[in-house]
């Protein structure tokens, strides 16, 4: 390919590949250290937006742990089907059985079978329904249907019974089926005087019968939560049932490891950002901001200086820090802890009145160093922001000068080569006529 010259007439002696050269030395002496100056801020802008993630996602887990309810979670094992139960936080630890002689039940009554469910009745009458120490009056017409009748009841009842209809498949196959809503003798469904209708009895409500650790109880319904506190027991059969109640130790330490591996990735991460290695002369990202260092510190200041009521640390409870500030969990030592004082544990982690414990230290700090307009976080994240929107300011105006004096060049240079041009030729016919004249002799 040939070398492009300036215009018609040009020399070719100044041509683009020329002033391309030009351009080219100008922008790696101007236009690239710029560029390299937007590309760290670009990376230390990137770099922290990664150590705020980390510290979001760490905020969350240490709010987790700050929660009084995860220390005092429970779990139940049982022995026997005849009932199942759930806990929560105020439930004790305990054992106890469980003996159920007969579960509460509905009441069920039913009418004589009717050849239409939703034909006249072709007669009108009224009756009392008794239930839950209420009493209903019911009246119908003879130009109301089955179901018509069945939705009066419970409409008039509050839902207090249920109705529905019945095809058994008989000649005569509808049948109106009461049934009360709740369990339990109170529920009994009494109508003294059915009028045209009689009301028969399937099943009689009755109370839920059963024995804890041999003392007999009733109640109304198979499932009642003011046996033991915090402890919400449901009947499933008859039969006997052991339970045992305890801390659910696991739980507790299954969070804390998860909070100690998140914590550990937030600590090796400001670390390589803001490490220099001496080895291969390479420095960290981040390295030289006392911000980022400030932010580690802190966090690691509050493991290490943290002393509970009896004088207890954290490396107390399993939790012990080495001199690069990670954390190492000993769950063994954990959950020896919780079950010889649960409530010390608690207390030391999440506080006592006034007091802060550890994880409620650790949001306030974690709040102030990430989330609060004066904090590190924020300060060096202003600061990466307003150099990055400086040197982008300076790159467009460097570029900006560069093309509008290489436009200027392009034209100078145009008008030189023509100007050589021009006189090339007149040197060229001076020569010839010289050359012609030598000839004639």
């Amino acid at each position: 390919m040939g070398v492009a010259t300036l215009g018609l007439g040009s020399s070719g002696v100044l041509n683009n590949d020329l002033i391309d050269k030009l351009k080219s030395a100008d922008e790696a002496a101007v236009i690239r250290p710029i560029e390299q100056r937007q590309t760290e801020i670009n990376l230390k802008q990137q770099a922290l937006r990664e150590v705020k993630k980390l510290l979001n996602d760490l905020s969350d887990l240490s709010v987790n742990m700050s929660d009084r309810a995860l220390y005092q979670s429970t779990k139940s094992n049982i022995i026997g089907d005849s009932a199942t139960i759930t806990t929560n936080g105020n439930a004790k630890k305990q054992s106890f059985s469980i003996d159920v002689e007969q579960l509460a039940t509905r009441d069920i009554r039913k009418t004589k079978a009717f050849d239409t469910k939703d034909g006249p009745l072709g007669e009108s009458g009224e009756f009392d329904l008794k239930i839950a120490g209420q009493t209903f009056h019911i009246s119908y017409s003879e130009d109301d249907s089955l179901e018509d009748l069945g939705k009066r009841i419970e409409e008039t009842t509050g839902g207090l019974v249920k109705t529905s209809i019945l095809n058994t498949g008989e000649s005569k196959p509808y049948r109106l089926i009461l049934k009360s809503r709740d369990t339990g003798t109170d529920n009994n469904i009494v109508i003294p005087n059915g009028g045209h209708f009689t009301f028969y009895s399937v099943q009689d409500a009755q109370d839920a019968k059963f024995k804890i650790d041999g003392i007999e109880v009733t109640r109304g319904s198979n499932s009642f939560d003011d046996v033991y506190e915090g402890v919400n027991i449901t009947l499933k059969s008859t039969g006997l049932t052991k339970i045992e109640v305890e801390k659910d130790s696991d739980k507790i330490a299954d969070k804390m490891s998860e909070f100690v591996d998140k914590y550990n990735s937030v600590i090796e991460t400001i670390t390589n950002l803001t490490k220099f290695d001496k080895d291969k002369k390479v420095a960290g990202v981040l390295q030289g901001s006392s911000e980022i260092r400030s932010i580690k510190s802190k966090l690691r200041d509050i493991f290490e200086s943290t002393f509970g009521e009896d004088g207890k640390m954290a490396n107390d409870y399993g939790l012990t820090t080495d001199k690069k500030g990670i954390i190492s969990f000993d769950r063994g030592k954990f959950i020896s802890a919780i079950k010889e004082d649960p409530t010390a544990v608690e207390n030391f982690f999440v506080g006592k009145d006034d007091t802060k414990g550890i994880f409620r230290k650790f949001n306030t700090t974690l709040f102030e160093v990430a989330t609060k307009s004066s904090g590190e976080l924020k300060s060096l994240q202003s600061s990466f922001d307003d150099r990055a929107k400086a040197i982008a300011d300076s790159l467009k105006k460097a570029r900006e000068q560069l093309e509008n004096r290489y436009e200027i060049l392009t034209k100078k240079f145009a008008s030189f080569d023509m100007m050589i041009g021009n006189l090339s030729n007149t040197a060229s016919q001076l020569d010839s006529l010289i050359q012609s004249q030598f000839s004639k002799k």
